[in-house]
């Protein structure tokens, strides 16, 4: 389930951004963090992120966590 969704991010921004060299692939570094954040909402609470209908986030940043949650299957309304 998560691990499907760290090697949906398509190659973007710049070359300076860390990414994460392992036997897979690179990942970048803010999308594992991500990652690690649905999967933390997962264990912790119970939730899995495609039975979510709503998010509202401050903040946007990068848009990572929008694109993450959209590769983990939320299918719902996100704001930022």
């Amino acid at each position: 389930y998560l691990s499907r969704a760290t090697v949906h991010a398509p190659p973007f921004g710049s070359p300076a951004v860390p990414l994460l060299r392992r036997p897979e692939g690179l990942f970048r570094r803010k999308r594992v963090q991500e990652l690690v954040h649905f999967r933390v909402l997962r264990h912790a609470a119970g939730l899995d992120v495609r039975m979510l209908t709503h998010v509202v986030e401050f903040g946007g940043g990068t848009g990572e966590t929008a694109a993450v949650a959209r590769d983990l299957g939320f299918r719902g309304r996100h704001v930022i």
